[in-house]
């Protein structure tokens, strides 16, 4: 599968959980037996779609078809996907990037990260 197609099909993926969360919260805060406990579970539902829609938008900027070594100069090599879990503010997100390798001296990121080399 292309790279347009894949993040295609991780939006679509995104909007069904999206809706899905949504049902589920609405039928939570119906039974919630408080305003306070209704806050919570939005807060709660809140932050899942936050990191989610994080996720999304981290896997969406592929760095393209080259980069360049931040350490050497060298050229990297595009390693493939590789799945990554990053704490922000938001709480840990899980995510897939690109890994980049150069191979002159062995440095490796996890783009974002040096400006992208057509």
């Amino acid at each position: 599968m292309d790279e347009k197609k894949r993040q295609e099909q991780k939006w679509s993926e995104l909007e069904a959980y999206i809706e899905d969360e949504l049902k589920k919260t609405r039928q939570r805060a119906r039974m919630a037996d408080s305003f306070d406990e209704m806050e919570e579970i939005v807060a709660e539902v809140g932050q899942r779609l936050q990191q989610a829609i994080l996720a999304a938008s981290v896997e969406q900027r592929q760095p393209g078809r080259r980069m360049v070594c931040k350490e050497c100069g060298a050229w990297m090599e595009n390693k493939g996907l590789t799945g990554r879990k990053l704490k922000t503010s938001l709480g840990e997100v899980e995510m897939e990037r690109e890994r980049w390798a150069c191979p002159v001296c062995g440095a490796s990121i996890f783009p974002p990260g040096p400006k992208v080399e057509d």
